[in-house]
């Protein structure tokens, strides 16, 4: 049970920041690594399969990382399970969303196994958040589907307009 709440728990979280990276990162940072995730992001929303011309590493380097050495820390610091594994678990956000982009006939078996039980996100349901009336949806009108890694929370989350409720606390533009 504590597995599969880190999991959710992470998919939560990778959602909170795809928001913000499509809602309100909208101007340069001073911090380069924030202009690279900034850059990515708008490319991502521009091309949507983009990623998948990077390796899977390439995909995860980012936040991987990052990640891991949280959930090592996390660990070591004695923290419940729910912590690190959730840390462990958002280290393959954007794997797991990539293989939303990808064609089915290109992923393992076990991933889209994965995704057609909704664990991993499949790419039918992620297209709603690039695709509105069959037309490419731009970062900054993005509105639904904002969590990568499974097909459960995004219904709630979008159903009780939590990212609208994020954007009037924040005051981003919607």
């Amino acid at each position: 049970m504590v597995v599969l709440g880190a999991w959710l728990l992470a998919d939560f979280i990778s959602g909170v920041v795809h928001w913000w990276e499509d809602r309100a990162m909208m101007n340069a940072s001073r911090l380069s690594y924030l202009n690279g995730v900034r850059a990515d992001n708008e490319r991502h929303h521009k091309m949507p399969g983009y990623l998948t011309r990077l390796s899977w590493w390439g995909n995860i380097s980012t936040t991987a990382p990052l990640a891991w050495l949280l959930a090592l820390a996390l660990w070591f610091a004695g923290a419940p399970a729910l912590a690190w594994l959730t840390a462990v678990f958002l280290g393959f956000g954007n794997l797991i969303h990539r293989w939303s982009h990808e064609p089915p006939q290109k992923l393992p078996r076990v991933v889209r196994w994965m995704q057609m039980i909704g664990l991993f996100i499949s790419a039918s349901h992620h297209s709603g958040h690039h695709f509105k009336a069959g037309a490419l949806v731009s970062r900054e009108d993005s509105q639904i589907r904002f969590c990568v890694m499974t097909n459960w929370l995004n219904p709630i989350l979008d159903r009780i307009r939590f990212f609208k409720f994020l954007e009037l606390c924040f005051r981003v533009r919607g």
